[in-house]
């Protein structure tokens, strides 16, 4: 044997363990750095998430509120005054301007969320004021430039307020978004309606709150969407995109189509960006709010942090690697002993008893090895004794064959064709009036003697079983059995058993017989019983008698031919034996295996 290429071998299989520890540390590295990575942007999104619902709890509230102080207007009795005078023919837009300044200008001037006014009467007729003008007076049709038709039909049939998106005021020359509500007597008669344009710069305040655009970073930023995929809010990154910048994007169209989430996608300035969308519920709207941050500022933290986890599993691998070296001369001394006693050991050489070294592993291990050659030893030594056992009872089974046939063909046969050839001899000394007598008598004998041919036949060979099938076979049998060794059998059969295996029948058929045949021999009985049964894929066989009995244990297998001819056969057919027995209590043997076809 050569040491260098055992050594190898030995050094193989260290640098197995240590292919193996790198990859388990790699896989550690692996799903700490997903599992970091997964956690920041959960952290991240959350964050997002969180910026983003409460900017969408204040806007949802800034239009409630917006609707409460309209529906708050529209229920004033001035108003309900400056409506008949707006219906009045001959009122100056200064009477009503008087009207409008003394009571509801110095409360729409309080705040910044209202910029424009608008009053429509049951007739169609118009009165606009910005919060800081004189008001006019115009017809509301189609003619009158403010496209407010729509609005005051809708509002009117429902009775109810309303929230109108932006729209452009030809009139005014610019975009509007109008809050309506409508002015009902006290007889549920709608009188006309109050409308009021909400300040876009009212909703950009509550979407750049410096507090939280901190928690943004450099390229965060939270705006809303129309249905029309124009901006309806200021940019934090760009100039002038309120409703001229177009976004269509995967989070703006979820949005749109009532889903809430956080998804990567590309904004509007074509970066990719961690966007978190939800739709604004607002009654007449169809916006959706936005909190979103660039992907790439997102990943940073991710990126410093693997690339720290990298740099400690290389310096892990290294010592990993080192440790795993210095340990590996320690271990290759007693494997490569080890290798050298196992071929020796293959080759045959049982006689070994290797030296313990060490009071570790190692030293167990050899430990091992000493019993397992012992072992080794013993199991060689049991097999042969096993093997000569085996040859031995099959030689002997093959002499009690002969010898039985031997018998059966001189004490039966032999007999029966003497007895023949003397009563044909004495023939011709015989009157002729008792040749006829002679004749038919030996012609008994032939027949005598051609029963005996097929009974030996039938021994060696049961034609029935080939042709007639199992059950009648053993059916037979019995009855046999019954007539000359005046033995009462019972037989009874369960099942179908046409398609078992010619081998399997043949098994089973000799496991009876020889059961039979042990019960006449040696059981001295005077009643037996067979039953064969299909029982749950697998056929139960039992052979039972009422005789002597006697003590069994594991040694009665190889005292006899017949006890152990049927365990051969039953381990044969994959099955279990189970011989049940006491002196004076009978003999029950059980045998059951699969049903093979």
């Amino acid at each position: 044997m050569n040491p260098y290429k055992s050594t190898s071998i030995s050094q193989k299989l260290v640098l197995y363990f240590v292919l193996l520890g790198m990859l388990t540390i790699g896989i550690l590295t692996g799903y700490t750095l997903f599992k970091t990575s997964e956690a920041m942007l959960d952290r991240t999104s959350e964050q997002l998430n969180s910026i983003k619902m409460t900017r969408k709890l204040q806007v949802e509230n800034f239009f409630k509120d917006r609707i409460s102080n309209m529906q708050g207007i529209a229920t004033y009795k001035e108003i309900q005054f400056m409506l008949k005078l707006l219906d009045n023919e001959n009122i100056k837009p200064t009477t009503l301007y008087q009207e409008f300044s003394a009571f509801l200008k110095p409360q729409l001037n309080t705040n910044d969320y209202f910029n424009h006014f608008f009053l429509i009467s049951s007739k169609g007729k118009l009165f606009e004021c910005p919060t800081h003008s004189i008001g006019i007076e115009a017809k509301l049709n189609d003619t009158t430039g403010y496209n407010l038709t729509a609005i005051y039909k809708e509002v009117i049939q429902d009775k109810n307020p309303k929230v109108e998106d932006f729209q452009f005021i030809p009139k005014l020359g610019k975009n509007m978004m109008l809050v309506s509500a409508p002015v009902v007597s006290e007889q549920n008669v709608a009188e006309g309606i109050v409308c009021c344009s909400v300040s876009p710069e009212a909703i950009n305040q509550l979407m750049h709150d410096k507090s939280s655009d901190i928690a943004f970073g450099s390229s965060g930023e939270a705006y809303i969407v129309g249905k029309d995929y124009l901006m309806r809010t200021q940019s934090r990154l760009q100039q002038n995109t309120m409703l001229k910048t177009h976004v269509k994007s995967q989070s703006v169209d979820l949005g749109l189509s009532g889903n809430d989430g956080t998804v990567k996608t590309v904004d509007y300035r074509k970066m990719t960006v961690l966007s978190s969308y939800s739709p604004l519920e607002i009654k007449g709207l169809k916006w959706v709010i936005l909190a979103e941050m660039d992907y790439s500022e997102v990943i940073v933290p991710i990126v410093r942090i693997r690339n720290q986890i990298i740099l400690l599993f290389i310096l892990i691998s290294i010592l990993f690697f080192v440790v795993t070296l210095l340990i590996s001369r320690k271990i290759t001394k007693p494997i490569i002993q080890l290798q050298k006693a196992t071929q020796q050991v293959g080759s045959g050489e049982f006689e070994l008893n290797l030296e313990v070294q060490s009071h570790d592993e190692i030293g167990e291990l050899t430990l091992a090895f000493n019993r397992m050659a012992e072992q080794l030893k013993q199991q060689t030594d049991e097999n042969y004794r096993e093997s000569f056992n085996n040859l031995s009872s099959m030689i002997d089974g093959q002499e009690f064959e002969r010898q039985r046939l031997s018998r059966e063909l001189h004490d039966g046969l032999g007999q029966s064709l003497i007895a023949i050839k003397l009563k044909l001899e004495s023939i011709n000394h015989t009157d002729m009036s008792k040749i006829r007598y002679m004749i038919s008598h030996v012609k008994e004998l032939f027949d005598k003697t051609i029963d005996d041919i097929r009974r030996i036949s039938n021994d060696l060979m049961p034609t029935v079983l080939n042709e007639f099938g199992l059950e009648k076979a053993l059916r037979r049998l019995c009855s046999e059995i019954s007539e000359y060794a005046k033995i009462r059998v019972l037989f009874n059969c369960e099942g179908d058993f046409t398609k078992m295996s010619k081998r399997d029948k043949m098994y089973t058929y000799r496991i009876v017989q020889e059961g039979l045949n042990n019960i006449h021999k040696y059981a001295e009985a005077s009643e037996a019983s067979i039953n064969l049964k299909y029982f749950e894929k697998n056929i139960v066989l039992d052979v039972k008698d009422n005789g002597k009995g006697f003590t069994f244990d594991s040694h009665n297998l190889n005292n006899g031919n017949g006890i152990r001819n049927m365990s051969e056969r039953a381990h044969l057919l994959e099955g279990n034996i189970e011989i049940i027995t006491s002196p004076g209590q009978g003999t029950h043997i059980h045998i059951e295996f699969p049903y093979s076809i």
